[in-house]
Order: C-alpha cells, then sequence, then structure tokens
C-alpha cells in the first residue's frame, strides 16, 4: 500500500454497494476471497466484460491518487481495442480512465482517455503476476503521473503529465473497473485492491507505512 485510502479502502472482502453490470456472459465475483473475479471465459459470441461500479463519495476538484493492485490471468485481445483492464473514476470536474492492455498484438501497455482519444501513453509488456500501478492525478485534474511496481514516495515515475483532461461523465466519485473478454480469448483478471485518496502518507490504523513495499 502506498496512497493513504481516506476516500475508499477498498480490499474486496465483500462487494457491497459494487453495482453489478455485468455483460454477454462475463462474470465479476469475490473469488478468492478478497480479490475481485472479473471472468469472461464463458462469453457465448463477440465480447463482453465483467464490471462492477460504485460510488466511492466526493474527491472534489484537487489532486489525488489511486491505486490499484491487479493480476491478468489470461490477457484477451481478441476484443479489439476494448480488452485487459479498465479502470474509471470520476471526480468533480475530470475522469480518470486508463485502460492496462496485454495482448500479445504488440498494443501492450496503458492507454489513457484524454476527451477525443485513448493513445497509448506506455508500452509495458504484462505477465501474469502481480503488478499495482499509483496514479497521481493533478494540474486541475487534467495530467497524470503514473508509477508501476515503484514507490511514488521515493522512486522516479514511469509516466509524467499524461493527459487525463476528460470532462466528468458522471457524478463526483463515481468509479468502474471492468474486465474484458471475448469467446475465442477467454479473458479472465484479478483485482486485489482499489485505493484512493489524497495523499501518501502513514497508515497509522493499521501502523503500516504507505511508502514502504509489502
Amino acid at each position: 500500500m502506498y496512497v493513504n485510502p481516506n476516500l475508499i479502502e477498498e480490499d474486496f472482502a465483500n462487494l457491497t454497494g459494487w453495482t453489478d453490470s455485468d455483460s454477454n456472459g462475463a462474470v465479476s465475483e469475490i473469488d478468492p476471497a478478497g480479490q475481485l473475479h472479473l471472468d469472461c471465459r464463458d462469453i457465448p459470441s463477440g465480447v463482453g466484460y465483467g464490471k462492477r461500479s460504485k460510488d466511492i463519495g466526493t474527491i472534489g476538484d484537487g489532486d489525488y491518487y489511486a491505486e490499484l493492485k491487479f493480476e491478468g490471468d489470461v490477457w484477451d485481445a481478441a476484443g479489439g481495442t476494448a480488452n485487459g483492464i479498465r479502470v474509471s473514476i470520476n471526480a468533480a470536474t475530470n475522469f480518470l480512465q486508463a485502460t492496462i492492455r496485454g495482448d500479445s498484438s504488440g498494443n501492450n501497455g496503458i492507454y489513457l482517455y484524454d476527451g477525443a482519444t485513448e493513445p497509448k501513453i506506455y508500452s509495458h509488456d504484462w505477465d501474469n503476476d502481480w503488478h499495482t500501478i499509483v496514479f497521481y492525478v493533478h494540474n486541475s485534474q487534467t495530467d497524470v503521473d503514473i508509477w508501476i511496481d515503484k514507490d511514488p514516495a521515493t522512486e522516479a515515475a514511469d509516466v509524467t503529465d499524461a493527459d487525463c483532461s476528460a470532462g466528468a461523465w458522471a457524478a463526483d466519485g463515481f468509479t468502474d473497473l471492468y474486465g474484458y473478454g471475448s469467446e475465442a480469448g477467454n479473458g479472465e483478471y484479478h483485482i486485489d485492491y482499489i485505493y484512493v485518496g489524497d495523499a501518501l502518507g502513514e497508515d497509522t490504523a493499521n501502523a503500516t507505512f504507505f511508502g514502504s513495499n509489502f
């Protein structure tokens, strides 16, 4: 944990408050305990997604951090541009939409919606291990810095000042988590947690430090 999760600290002990919006035979569930399982293996044809949505409360119009720990069991490229894991977080003025694609078509990396297009902002070949991403949304919520498997308190960001200036399309705090898949690709993903807060710092409740990697 790196982020002070004063807005949301979701470790997926359950799905209370998370709306189920799965499509086309995909499933979002807790499996195993403490993990959100986004399972697209039973899509009958075409593409679909496992999806959960929740209003996490007021983020406001200032800077904030979001931290996601995820695993791609099977990175599904068969759905075209809609594949992999997507996180979407609305704040008061803009929203962050990042798509983590791990297909084998040369499109591996992170894609970020800028309000008009969704360009690839970082190339990365994802494996099937657990990874942590920290997003720092700043500059009036128009830019984002990104750390991959790094401590944002002590290490340089992998991406700086990427354009995330898309205007919010839903209520402040409305958050979506997707796992995309297809009949052909059998996409399957796990999310261990999502934390959102306005700072890095000390977790006094659990006696740990967000700057430490554990």
